[in-house]
């Protein structure tokens, strides 16, 4: 074997070995994204469903006080009229 092609094995091997460094690093990075993606994903259903919860609570509440403002403007309204009746006589 000639220095020529000993050092051209040598590049080679070291072209593989950085290029299956950057192979193995990537493949940690894709993993540890997967994994969060997951996580993601899980979180953000939990939230839609407590979301949902909430609306519907609030909107709950929203319809019950809109009754009770029903209620009061009748009281008003009744409270008016009674008070111009009481002008007329």
């Amino acid at each position: 074997m000639t220095w020529e092609i000993v050092l051209g094995l040598i590049a080679l091997f070291g072209f593989v070995a950085s290029v299956a460094a950057y192979v193995s690093k990537l493949s940690r990075i894709l993993a540890t994204l997967d994994t969060t993606i997951k996580m993601l994903d899980s979180t953000i259903k939990e939230l839609k469903k407590n979301s949902h919860e909430t609306h519907r609570e609030l909107f709950s509440k929203i319809r019950k006080n809109e009754q009770k403002i029903e209620n009061h403007e009748g009281r008003i309204r009744h409270l008016e009229e009674g008070k111009r009746n009481d002008c007329i006589y």
